[in-house]
């Protein structure tokens, strides 16, 4: 499917493609980075990040439904969401200093929870350990006994700090609207070539544009 698309907007002309926003599945990446070169710079769509931490929240037991009750988790989750505006080479440093911090006055509220028996508070403990395995294993990275393993999704993937500095969309939300608009601009049951084409067009026509407007650029300096 990328292939064909590649070569059908590369027949209208070069292909500049630099960076790509998407959801977190390491398939579609490497097949993106197969088809378009491994240059690109794939972003994780910040949504989707917070999306994916939030399900597995519900995925490990009460977290969610106790989380609304315990003060010292809800900061904890909000700085960990934080985290997406750190230095990717600083991540890791921040998450340990947030988790040496947070995780004593978490589990002392616990304690005092008189509303929960002994198996309750065990489950709980259980539950945000799971929690936190999730992202070190999938989105930080873990300390191990030969060093440190390489996330599924390393914070290069996921950090916001370029985006914010340089005033780029931190979410694809925005291409929700675009997908809707040519869903209503494409005919009933099109085929996957009257697709591309569609596509194709459209990328010959936003070439058009930014090359003028590149062009009125240049004459006004």
């Amino acid at each position: 499917m990328l292939e064909v698309l590649k070569e059908a907007v590369e027949g209208k002309g070069p292909l500049h493609l630099q960076q790509v926003m998407l959801g977190f599945k390491a398939s579609v990446i490497r097949e993106l980075k197969a088809t378009f070169g491994r240059q690109i710079k794939v972003q994780g769509c910040q949504v989707h990040l917070f999306r994916n931490w939030r399900k597995k929240l519900g995925e490990v037991g009460n977290l969610i439904s106790w989380a609304c009750a315990q003060p010292s988790f809800n900061k904890l989750n909000k700085s960990l969401h934080g985290l997406c505006y750190v230095p990717t080479d600083k991540v890791f440093e921040y998450y340990r200093a947030l988790i040496d911090t947070k995780m004593e006055g978490i589990c002392d509220e616990l304690e005092q929870r008189d509303d929960l028996d002994m198996e309750e508070k065990d489950s709980t403990k259980e539950s945000l350990n799971s929690y936190l395995d999730f992202l070190e294993r999938n989105y930080i990275v873990r300390a191990t006994r030969t060093g440190v393993s390489v996330p599924r999704y390393p914070p290069e993937l996921w950090s916001q700090v370029e985006n914010c500095l340089e005033g780029r969309p931190l979410s694809a939300n925005a291409n929700k609207g675009w997908h809707s608009r040519l869903k209503h601009n494409l005919p009933q049951n099109n085929t996957i070539w009257a697709l591309l084409g569609h596509l194709v067009n459209i990328e010959a026509e936003t070439r058009t544009i930014r090359d003028e407007h590149r062009a009125s650029l240049n004459n006004v300096v």
